[in-house]
This record gives structure tokens, sequence and C-alpha cells, in this order.
């Protein structure tokens, strides 16, 4: 939706995205991206090719799996920051993604984006050894290259505090307190790489093109740890529920709305940007099991603290390490 802002090329007349929004993601010529890259070169013996990327397409397949396996993954310090995601390249990209939603050079299609409610809290499971306010501070500055001022970093603390009832998993209270700093940890990797970027993005593109969103609930205060954590929907949209007639609907209809509706499922409105209307921002919720009932509320959770995230990245294009 985002490569040109131009044209589908006749590859898609709609969009469903689950944790889907912009990726805070820079450039190509990152210096730590680099290295990642010269790390791969060097274990692949490329380092004295002509063409380094030319020769590694030549490597085989075993060799060139164990070089990319050491460089930073989902699981280590630098988190879903990995080294190979995509990248502002002047050709594909030729701005950032959060650039394209903000200028409006996206493609007009309808779409749904919603997320888990604990999206972070996957991706901080390693990351035990972080467990100080100054510690934390640190991990923000030195993994997601967002050059804060101090203004702005003490109210990113503030916002994300360490009080582990406020962090994700959320409405656990003292519970899933891995480390001091877990929760705070989760939270904020969720809300910076999922959350915000999905609000963002409905709310610059909603009031030009159909759209809806959903906030998923399942699994949380089920699952320890990780409550309603990524990717967790795949199990509940794609079996028989409610989920899978909205999004039945929405493939025939583009809308999830217009179609069979056995279970007599409530009306999805349509997501409104923020102050245009009374029932702006209306995020449908799933419940945490099968037992509760659909509803609806409004998407400003945290608004406060997502919105500091969206002008950090607007400014500070993310980098990872």
């Amino acid at each position: 939706m985002i490569h040109d802002g131009q044209s589908s090329e006749g590859l898609y007349r709609a969009a469903f995205m689950e944790s889907g929004g912009p990726i805070p993601i820079g450039y190509m010529d990152d210096a730590r991206a680099q290295k990642a890259y010269d790390q791969v070169v060097s274990q692949t013996s490329c380092s004295n090719a002509t063409d380094t990327l030319q020769c590694l397409r030549g490597v085989p397949f075993a060799t060139l799996k164990k070089a990319i396996a050491t460089t930073p993954g989902l699981f280590d310090r630098t988190s879903v920051m990995v080294p190979f995601i995509p990248r502002v390249d002047g050709v594909f990209f030729k701005e950032t993604p959060w650039q394209s939603v903000s200028n409006g050079r996206v493609i007009n299609v309808p779409f749904i984006s919603g997320n888990m409610m604990d999206e972070g809290t996957l991706f901080s499971v390693g990351m035990t050894d972080i467990t100080t306010d100054a510690e934390f501070k640190t991990w923000v500055n030195e993994t997601w290259s967002l050059p804060l001022s101090g203004t702005e970093m003490q109210s990113l603390l503030k916002l994300y505090p360490s009080d582990i009832t406020q962090g994700s998993p959320y409405e656990t209270s003292i519970l899933n307190a891995l480390t001091p700093q877990f929760k705070r940890i989760a939270s904020f990797q969720g809300d910076l790489v999922f959350q915000a970027p999905r609000r963002f993005m409905l709310n610059s593109l909603s009031g030009r093109q159909s759209a809806w969103s959903y906030l998923n609930k399942e699994g949380n205060g089920i699952w320890p740890l990780l409550g309603s954590f990524h990717a967790l929907d795949l199990l509940t949209i794609y079996s028989s529920g409610p989920m899978q007639d909205y999004l039945i609907n929405f493939v025939n209809s583009l809308d999830p709305n217009v179609g069979p509706n056995p279970r007599g499922l409530p009306s999805w409105p349509k997501y409104l940007p923020t102050g245009q209307s009374s029932s702006a921002a209306t995020q449908l919720v799933l419940p945490r099991t099968d037992l509760g009932s659909l509803s609806f509320a409004t998407d400003n959770y945290r608004a406060d603290a997502m919105a500091l995230l969206q002008q950090a990245c607007l400014k500070y294009p993310v980098a990872t390490t």
C-alpha cells in the first residue's frame, strides 16, 4: 500500500492487516545495519568479492543460513528491530512508511487493521538483564536509535513507568513481572512497533478511505507472561468464530458488515479520525475468552504515550543496532 502510493498493480483490492501498521524503519545507509551485512559477507567468504551481494547469491543455503543466524534475532537485545528489515532504498521505498502515510501517499483501498492487546510481550522475554530504570533508559537509547531530548526522554520514562501494574500483559495487576522492567519493556515495544503505527495510520487515512479496527484481548489472563500476545490471533481469526465471519464478508463485499450474519454479530462501525465525530476512533474489542461478548470502545488507551512515540518516529526514523 505504501511502496509508491499510486497503484496496486492489480495485486489487491483491499487489505486485512493483523498487527498491521507502518513500521518505523530507517535507511539503507545506516552504519549499524551495514555492520550486520559485513558480518554475513565475512562469514560466507565473500569479503574479497567485487560484488559482495552477487557473491552472497551464490553461497550455499546452509552456509548463508548459518551466517545470518549469527546476527541479532527477534529474541535478542535488539528484539524486533532485526538487521534485515525493509529499508528506504530510494527505489522501492522512496521515503519512510511514516512519511508516506503522513503525506497521503498510500493506495486508497478499504482496509482493516488491528492489534493484540499485548503485542510486545513475546519479544521482551529475552531481556532479563534489564532490571533498573537506568538500564531501561540505556536500552532505549542504544537499541531504538531515538535521539530524544532530555525532556522527551523524561516524558517517555513517565509515560512508560516501571510500575508493574501498568505494564504489559495489561490488566494483570502485579502478575507476570518476569523482571522489574519486563512489563515496562513489553508495553514500550508493543506500542512503538505495533500499536502507535496502527493508530497513526488509521487517524491519517480513515478520513479518505474505508477503514475498520479491532483490539483483540483473547488469551489475556490465560497465557503466563505473554497475555494476549503477538500472533495469537492466527489461531482465533482463522478458526470458526466472529472474526472469521467479518473477514469473509470483507473479502466478498469490502465491508465486514455486508453479507451473511448467522451469529447475529453487531454492526462494526468504520474507524473515523479522532475528533471527527462522537463515535470517532471506534474499535471492535474481542473478549478474553469465548465466554465473553464482543464490544466497542474508543481507541484512546495510552493516548499521551503513543502520541509521544508517533512524534518521535516522524522525527527520528528507527534503525537497528
